[in-house]
This record gives structure tokens, sequence and C-alpha cells, in this order.
């Protein structure tokens, strides 16, 4: 599926209004209460190996990012992603601050990366680059948001999880825009995923870690959507793209598994049958490891492109 150029302004008003039923409602969700704060998915050694390895990778990435968009936006971006991933090494935390943490990462990544194309991208599509320019504001917005309830704002939390979806994918889409393409598919899809968790938080059916395990699904669902066009953009070819298309295969069977079947409910307007929390665990820490093999991926392909670019 292809969206149209003349598709973009539909986008950018589905997303605003998505932002403004968030913030237009209480933050509080219709479900069943259970306190987020009493439920830890991960066992403190799970989360000291897998998200962290995570965060491992994404510093990695960061310190290509000025490859990408050679600027002092991008190095500022790098260097703050450095900094929050050494101080999230140093700490246990809850793993909804941990989720915010990662997401607060991401944007700063997704805004070094877009930057110069924003910039560029003001004169051809000036909504779109409006919001790139202002990442992260809205990101430290939302985190310094969670960070005073203690991160246990569930409604609030699936939003930095959908938007940093939304917001790696910016670059892309910016991308082909000043290259006079067609808008990527992947921005509409984040954007519906987005829709998913909201609606889902809007009923009485799910209990608050309900809607935070399928806020899980789709956000990884959206991530790895982002990952795969940027990898074949930086693959130095074809050929070298298609020699890692077993890592690809792989991550993208284990993230339809879980999204399929929500797609799935969704569209039948079924309940969806929620992971429990020993089945969670076991889906989310192969997750957090596909994530972090695709970004030491997309790392290794930026740098020889960086390398092939100089020559």
């Amino acid at each position: 599926m292809v969206i149209n150029i003349s598709m973009k302004a539909k986008l950018i008003m589905i997303f605003c209004l998505l932002c403004s039923t968030l913030y237009g409602c209480s933050t509080t969700p219709k479900g069943i209460k259970q306190d987020p704060s009493e439920w830890q998915p991960f066992s403190t050694v799970s989360q000291e190996k897998i998200l962290s390895d995570y965060v491992n990778a994404l510093d990695e990435f960061a310190k290509v990012i000025p490859i990408i968009d050679d600027d002092t936006e991008a190095q500022w971006a790098a260097d703050t992603v450095h900094i929050m991933a050494s101080a999230f090494r140093k700490e246990n935390r809850s793993f909804q601050k941990n989720m915010a943490m990662i997401c607060h990462m991401q944007d700063y990544i997704a805004y070094g990366m877009v930057y110069f194309n924003a910039i560029i991208g003001t004169y051809k599509e000036p909504q779109l680059a409006r919001y790139a320019l202002s990442i992260i504001a809205q990101s430290d917005s939302l985190f310094n948001g969670l960070k005073e309830v203690d991160y246990n704002d569930i409604r609030k939390l699936a939003f930095m999880q959908s938007t940093s979806a939304y917001n790696m994918q910016l670059f892309n889409t910016l991308n082909r825009i000043n290259n006079d393409k067609d808008i990527n598919r992947e921005l509409y899809l984040s954007l519906y995923s987005f829709a998913v968790v909201d609606s889902v938080s809007q009923l009485k059916d799910y209990s608050d870690v309900e809607i935070l395990k399928v806020s899980c699904v789709m956000e990884s669902y959206s991530y790895f959507q982002m990952i795969c066009p940027l990898l074949s953009l930086f693959a130095g070819s074809q050929e070298e793209y298609d020699s890692n298309l077993d890592v690809l295969t792989e991550a993208a069977k284990h993230f339809d598994s879980q999204a399929t079947p929500v797609f799935q409910a969704v569209s039948g307007r079924n309940k969806i049958n929620v992971l429990n929390d020993s089945e969670f665990e076991d889906w989310l820490i192969k997750s957090y490891q596909h994530k972090a093999k695709l970004v030491r991926l997309l790392t290794k392909f930026v740098s020889e492109w960086g390398k092939q670019e100089k020559n």
C-alpha cells in the first residue's frame, strides 16, 4: 500500500486529533483498576540484561546519527542520548520508568535524524516539518508529566510509546517528501497503532496493565515497520540487505505474532486476547532482543554508508 501525497494533510489532521483527544479527556483510563506500580513483567536480572542491551544498541546508533545529519543539532541529540544511556545503566527502576526513558531516548534519536530534512521540508510540508522540529519539546513534556505521577499514568505512557514510534518514522517520511516521493505507508501504520491503543483505553473491558501490554505490542509492530525502510535506504546494496533477510524475517514473525491478532480483534470488534504475565514477559524479552539486533544492523549500515559517501 502506498499512501499518495494527497493523504499527508489527512495524516497530520488524524495525529493532531489523537493528541487533542488524549489531553482533552481524563488521563485515567475507564478500564478495570489495577495499580501498574505493583506490576513488574521483568525480573531485575531480565531488565538489566535485556533492556540495558537495547539501550546500549541505541547509544551505539546515536553515535552515527551525525553521519546521517551532519549538523550541530544532530551531534547535540547524539550526545544527549549517550548521557541518558549512561544514566539508564546506573539505576534500577520500575518497568514503566524504563519504558518512558527508552521512548525519551528514541525521541532524541528521531530528532537528531530528522532535523536537516525538517528544515528543508518546511518549504514542501510545513506542518509535518514544524511537528518534527518540536519533537524534543513534546517528548520532554510527556516524560516530565509521567515523572510527576511516578510513571504510573498508563494513558500517558501508552501515548509516549505511540508518539515515539511515529517520531521515528519522520526521517524516512520527510526524506521521501523532500525527494518528491509518495509518503511512506509506515507513517499511517504508526498512527493506526496509536488509534488502537487509544480506543482500548476507553473501554471498560481492559485493566490498566492490559492496556499497557497492547501498547507495547503496537509500539513494537510500528518500530519494525519503521526500521525496515531505513535498513533498505542505508544498505550498501540490495545484496547486502538481502543477506540479512533471516534477521528481518525472524523479527517480523515475532512482532506479527501478537500484532496480527490485535488487528483482527479490532477489525472484528472483538475483545483482544491479551497475553498473561508469563507469556507477555517472554514475548517482550524477545522483542527487545530483536530490536537490539535491528538497531545494531542499522548502525552497521549507516557507518558503511558514511564511508562510501566520503569516497
